[in-house]
């Protein structure tokens, strides 16, 4: 693993581990061991042109069950992340509440007794991957994740990812997304330190909190809050559109306290099916504390 992702997570702790893995910080709360993306999400999926083609089920294996999956592809300006899992049940069938395009979600823990199954051996190709990178579950089907650099798109490409499929799990399937563009971030500004220090601003959450940056033509921006005490607050708006408001009744859902976080992140997902599993994969677009684009910040909620 890069260092720059070693640096980043010891800085945020649980609020970039979560980000780092491609997650939608709106539906999922740092308690409890969440270490994997989840299939519910902020944002609306994808248009079927925005997806690219090859979407539909591919002859190959057919899984056994009923469930729900997670595939992420994490990228900042330096490096990236790959990652998986699946799950018979619902690993976070958590209470969460909309609030226009904002979905608050309290701290989180797995609901019952959880398996994890797999979909065979999953392949990552496109993007700027210089080649397909590869996901092998070990015997207790958990997949490890997969770190490298550089950047693994620049916002635009096309990628894939496939599964060989497990007759007791996951189906075989073929799936492609467009990657999000980096966000450039114009208000407010967050300067960094090119270490591992963060700069801190304080939200008013009695106030509308207004964020914008420059517009660009992939996917969408997802804007999201960490407070202290886990609740999550995340905003998806289309990246055209340069700008957006985040209520004040959405922001009252964080909790008082000096040690929260605010960020922006390009973002791009879809939901399909595998088998009986409702899999979520999500693309998104960060920083890392040393590169060029500052997009996180410690947060204070007064």
């Amino acid at each position: 693993m890069g260092s720059f992702f070693l640096r980043s997570k010891a800085r945020l702790g649980c609020a970039f581990a979560l980000a780092a893995l491609g997650m939608a910080l709106s539906a999922i709360g740092c308690s409890g061991d969440n270490s994997v993306a989840q299939p519910s999400d902020a944002g609306t999926d994808v248009t079927a042109s925005d997806a690219g083609a090859n979407d539909a089920a591919t002859d190959g294996i057919v899984g056994s069950g009923f469930g729900t999956g997670s595939i992420f592809v994490y990228s900042t300006d330096l490096g990236f992340q790959l990652g998986a899992a699946f799950f018979v049940g619902d690993p976070f069938a958590c209470m969460s509440t909309t609030d226009g395009a904002c979905i608050i979600t309290p701290p989180c823990n797995p609901q019952g007794t959880l398996m994890r199954v797999g979909a065979g051996t999953l392949t990552f190709s496109g993007g700027k991957l210089a080649s397909p990178a590869t996901l092998v579950p070990a015997e207790d089907d958990n997949y490890v994740n997969f770190s490298n650099t550089p950047a693994a798109f620049m916002g635009g490409e096309t990628f894939e990812v496939s599964a060989v499929g497990d007759r007791g799990g996951v189906s075989t399937f073929d799936q492609t997304l467009i990657a999000p563009d980096f966000p450039t971030l114009t208000s407010p500004m967050i300067a960094g330190d090119g270490g591992t220090s963060l700069d801190r601003i304080t939200i008013d959450r009695s106030q509308p909190f207004t964020v914008t940056w420059t517009p660009t033509q992939h996917a969408d921006v997802e804007v999201y809050f960490i407070s202290p005490n886990g609740t999550n607050v995340a905003c998806v708006y289309p990246a055209t559109a340069g700008t957006a408001t985040i209520p004040s009744s959405a922001l009252m859902h964080l909790n008082v306290g000096a040690n929260g976080v605010f960020g922006v992140q390009g973002h791009s997902a879809k939901t399909f099916d595998g088998g009986g599993y409702k899999i979520r994969w999500v693309i998104t677009a960060g920083d890392a504390n040393t590169s060029s684009k500052h997009l996180r910040a410690d947060a204070n909620f007064k």
